[in-house]
């Protein structure tokens, strides 16, 4: 349930959701709360925006400042998402308003949705939890148009599997195409799964997909390596997942590997497959 608030602070909220990137928007809800007898939380949004526009060789205001947001952050941070109606912890601020944030569950995500993205610049959400009950989490969220506004999304589930069905209308689904980061970690992914990156064509901006964690040998890496459908793809996690090392020549190892360091520098290459 949406809580409610006065319409012209849902109008100022949603008017900074609709455009994250402008300091005006941030700066007239500054306004309205100090209006409203909210010194701090005003005071904290005009310093956020003016922190941004402080020169290189303002280095100690910027220090300052800093330490001034931090401390305001952990006093009152919370609190003010709360009255916004949205939950969530691990909140990351950015020029007055929370940026990123986790969620304990898929459920508590899908609940707060509405709302979160009514009210709140959020770019990057992470969601543990992705199975419970018998709904099919990951088919839900993937119909959610909102996701639009993330340009990162991670997905962590604790080791337990996904359903294939939902991962694969996730990966593939049109309300991703904006992101950048994608990781799906401790999911219990298998190579097979991995066929669905050659069918996702709205993850074209992405540039990081993490994988740790998962079931994936040599040759399901190979497989999201080659997808076509990941041009600007610049990083790719495989962190704890079955890749045996074998050096013999032509073995699927080797082709990873060969073909991680054609695709990524040297250095970077060894290590994700170690």
């Amino acid at each position: 349930m949406t809580l409610p608030l006065p319409d012209e602070q849902a109008a100022l909220l949603a008017a900074i959701a609709a455009e994250p990137d402008e300091d005006a928007p941030r700066l007239v809800y500054a306004d309205w709360l100090q209006e409203h007898d909210d010194e701090e939380q005003a005071t904290f949004i005009r310093d956020a925006v003016r922190l941004e526009w402080l020169s290189d060789y303002e280095d100690e205001k910027r220090q300052r400042v800093a330490a001034q947001l931090d401390a305001a952050v952990n006093r009152s941070g919370v609190e003010w998402l709360s009255e916004l109606g949205v939950t969530g912890t691990a909140l990351t601020y950015d020029r007055g308003m929370v940026e990123s944030m986790v969620y304990d569950g898929i459920d508590q995500f899908m609940e707060d949705a509405p709302t979160l993205f009514a009210r709140v610049p959020v770019r990057a959400v992470t969601i543990c939890d992705l199975v419970l009950g018998d709904r099919d989490w990951l088919a839900v969220l993937a119909e959610t148009p909102e996701l639009l506004r993330l340009r990162e999304l991670r997905l962590v589930n604790r080791w337990m599997p996904v359903p294939a069905d939902g991962f694969e209308r996730l990966v593939t689904s049109p309300h991703l195409a904006n992101l950048e980061t994608l990781a799906i970690q401790d999911a219990a992914l298998n190579d097979e799964d991995m066929l669905c990156f050659h069918l996702c064509e709205h993850l074209a901006n992405l540039e990081m997909l993490g994988l740790s964690g998962n079931r994936l040998t040599a040759d399901g890496a190979l497989t999201v390596l080659r997808s076509p459908r990941l041009p600007n793809l610049r990083q790719l996690g495989l962190a704890y997942n079955d890749i045996v090392e074998n050096r013999h020549r032509g073995s699927l190892w080797m082709q990873l590997r060969d073909g991680l360091i054609d695709r990524f520098d040297n250095s970077e290459a060894l290590r994700l497959v170690v």
